[in-house]
């Protein structure tokens, strides 16, 4: 036995009683499926693994008078599913812009000030002219139902799983929304220099069928964005004359649209570290349409955009194993400030590309191009639009930089974002946070870039992300969250933080991020194969994490609750007990700093299996020397809801 000698004591934790239950955190049975051939347990793509294919051809036509797009697109689709399929079902996103769509309905409290999601002057959405079937050398017009932003297109005889083939070809045609729009990401409005087209879901786009749901067919409501098919996507934009087009992948026809001494510095660019001004917005009252041809591989959507005002910069990108690409940027004329941070966006492409090209995997499309548009930012393969008026010079590269790492999630790794907000916002969002370390904001230019560190909590105010931890969990889809970022921003990167700094550690982590991104590239995970993926790469069961972090909105508030000098009878030497609790319903691993009244100080790392059989955990210290000060995690490196119950000190 212990003769318990109680020299000094901590105070109690008097009126706190702890929220925790081990059996909760650490409960069994946390995936919802096992391992299957098509989705391996380990996180992998399993070995019968599939998806659909959905490439395009498109041709479209710019009514610049009554701002108009009309287009032909020929979907080219290949059921590589188990299934034969009766019926297809497309996303009509224009239809977002009518006024009985279900946007309008759903964002009916805001105020129609607010022009993010609310359209003062509706359209007409998709005006549908004709849609035939081409199968086996047979052509038909199909029946359609359409339901809001969604379209079924029914067969007349099912098409073949394991391959099947057959054309989709749709004449359209849908008038611009000013204004913004129910959503912003699509538009026109005017420039000193002249109208700016922002087009993006321009055309008709396949719904993806998976392993997961079958056909997957949420409606458009705004915050939830999109789930994709991936595939080739050829289109050419017919424009004025004086208009420049830009647009997601490579110009095929420059010798065609531009001067021949734009050619040449076009040229130029894809060669120069430095930014190459290439055209500079020039009058030109000739009546005759320019073609430009844009074509991107491997793609799930592809967006445009077209002024006479535009002024076109380049730089080449630098990206692993000696290879490059190019850098544009786009921006209208306009105040003086705006060009005179505009200027480098350019090089804010050009450096984001390279950095997450180095920490995480290649970039790997041929263009990176940025516009200057009339949204905060919104991302597209190659192609990022971000405001063009307002921002600062670290503004506009936070909005670049944020809105290129898309590419990598969910550009590349094709998630659900109509579900899955936090897959793309919040693993993005973490990326985001190693660049900013490495940028210099006074200087608008990137210093050495680092490998990801440690980030402090008072980096990502964390004030303001624990005010709201108790509203809405991460495991929520997007249009549900509604305007609460956090949950899809903030929370999941906060947590991946805390994932690498105070769980895995650095090299773990990184290796199973980006072995996620490597085996599901150009693929369609579930949260399920992120999840089982960095357990497995890592080596470790998080089960009580994502448990916490991710389906629940769990406090962590781990506390000093009393500090002993005792002696032990047996031994004949005096010892300190320090009690520790759990009062959130989180457990952490969590470090604590100790120090003793000879001066000496030491720190006790307590890993997350200490909280496997309750709330409390003892640290004896063996010394003669009693301890006068006990501090809980003293980087504040943990989101700990109450702080004041971390120290101890002897008074």
């Amino acid at each position: 036995m212990l003769l318990l000698v109680n020299l000094f004591l901590s105070h109690n934790l008097i009126g706190q009683v702890s929220a925790y239950k081990h059996t909760e955190a650490f409960k069994l049975g946390f995936y919802p499926y096992p391992g299957s051939a098509y989705r391996s347990a380990s996180g992998e793509p399993g070995t019968e693994y599939w998806q659909n294919r959905a490439d395009y051809n498109i041709s479209c036509q710019i009514d610049t008078a009554n701002h108009m797009i009309s287009a032909t697109s020929e979907l080219y689709y290949t059921n590589n599913s188990p299934d034969s399929l009766r019926f297809l079902w497309l996303q009509m996103d224009q239809n977002i812009n009518k006024e009985d769509s279900r946007a309008t309905s759903y964002d009916n409290t805001l105020s129609h000030v607010d022009t993010a999601f609310v359209n003062p002057k509706f359209t007409n959405g998709y005006e549908i002219k004709s849609i035939y079937i081409e199968i086996q050398g047979r052509k038909y017009i199909p029946r359609q139902v359409l339901s809001d932003t969604r379209l079924q297109v029914w067969l007349q005889t099912p098409l073949a799983s394991s391959g099947g083939k057959l054309k989709l070809i749709i004449n359209y045609a849908f008038k611009v929304p000013g204004n913004g729009g129910v959503s912003t990401r699509v538009t026109h409005a005017k420039t000193p220099g002249g109208e700016l087209y922002q087009t993006t879901h321009w055309f008709p786009r396949m719904c993806v069928y998976d392993d997961i749901q079958g056909w997957n067919t949420p409606p458009f409501l705004g915050p939830g964005e999109f789930y994709l098919e991936y595939g080739d996507i050829n289109y050419s934009v017919t424009a004025p004359a004086n208009m420049l087009v830009v647009g997601s992948g490579e110009l095929i026809n420059p010798s065609q649209c531009f001067s021949e001494k734009e050619l040449q510095l076009y040229k130029l660019a894809k060669e120069s570290e430095q930014t190459v001004l290439i055209r500079s917005p020039y009058p030109n009252n000739s009546k005759i349409n320019k073609v430009w041809k844009f074509q991107i591989k491997n793609a799930r959507d592809a967006a445009w955009a077209a002024s006479a005002a535009f002024t076109l910069d380049g730089a080449k990108i630098n990206l692993p194993d000696g290879k490059s690409c190019l850098a544009l940027s786009a921006y209208a004329k306009g105040a003086k400030s705006v060009h005179e941070v505009w200027k480098h966006a350019a090089q804010f492409t050009k450096a984001s590309v390279e950095f997450y090209s180095r920490i995480w995997s290649p970039y790997p499309y041929p263009v990176a191009t940025a516009v200057a548009g009339f949204t905060g930012g919104m991302e597209y393969p190659g192609f990022v639009i971000c405001l063009g008026v307002g921002p600062t010079g670290p503004g506009v590269w936070s909005t670049i930089n944020h809105e290129f790492a898309h590419t990598w999630f969910p550009m590349i790794v094709g998630s659900n974002e109509r579900l899955h907000g936090w897959m793309d916002e919040g693993l993005n969002t973490f990326m985001n946070d190693s660049a900013a370390i490495a940028f210099n904001n006074k200087e608008l230019t990137l210093v050495d870039t680092p490998k990801p560190g440690p980030v402090s909590v008072d980096t990502f105010a964390i004030d303001g992300l624990l005010a709201e931890w108790n509203q809405d969990p991460i495991f929520n889809q997007h249009d549900v969250l509604g305007r609460d970022v956090n949950a899809v921003y903030d929370k999941p990167a906060f947590a991946l933080h805390q994932l690498r700094n105070n769980v895995l550690g650095h090299e773990r982590f990184d290796a199973a991020f980006r072995e996620y991104i490597r085996r599901w590239s150009y693929k369609h995970p579930t949260p399920w194969d992120f999840f089982r993926t960095i357990e497995n790469v890592a080596g470790e069961d998080l089960a009580w994490f994502w448990r916490g972090y991710f389906i629940h909105s769990w406090k962590i508030d781990i506390a000093v609750k009393k500090v002993s000098f005792l002696k032990s009878s047996s031994l004949g030497t005096m010892y300190n007990s320090i009690q520790l609790e759990c009062l959130g319903e989180m457990p952490m691993p969590v470090e604590v700093l100790i120090k003793l009244n000879d001066g000496t100080s030491q720190r006790v790392k307590v890993p997350v299996e200490a909280w496997m059989r309750g709330e409390l955990h003892y640290i004896t210290i063996l010394n003669e020397k009693p301890v006068t000060e006990v501090r809980v995690d003293p980087d504040n490196l943990l989101p700990d809801t109450n702080r004041k119950n971390n120290n101890w000190k002897h008074e």
